[in-house]
């Protein structure tokens, strides 16, 4: 993650679309946003639930690739950065986030 591509998903979020960040690390990922941002509504730093909330209705989820439940979120974008793209050839895998993305006719951003 990078934070040009972090700030073009928060003006995303601004906008009210919800966003799922996978990365290697959480955290790490989370720290490319600005959190102080007067359109930040709140940030949620609990480990393995972080999360961005815009005032704008948007948020920006923060989760890995070995996250378990993927069936309770839905998405209009989910960003896959570069480290877990590269590694993740499990077409398994890109079907639980095609469906994810699907019930908004959403998209799939591999860095």
């Amino acid at each position: 993650m990078n934070k040009y591509a972090a700030n073009g998903l928060a003006i995303e979020a601004m906008d009210g679309k919800d966003i799922i960040v996978i990365a290697l690390n959480a955290r790490d990922a989370m720290q490319d946003f600005d959190q102080d941002s007067t359109w930040v509504d709140r940030v949620k730093r609990a480990n393995g639930a972080e999360e961005i909330s815009y005032r704008g209705g948007g948020k920006v989820r923060f989760l890995t690739e070995h996250h378990r439940s993927w069936e309770q979120y839905r998405a209009d974008i989910i960003f896959i950065d570069w480290p877990v793209a590269t590694r993740l050839r499990d077409e398994e895998f890109y079907e639980r986030l095609r469906h994810i993305v699907a019930k908004r006719n959403g998209v799939i951003v591999r860095a």
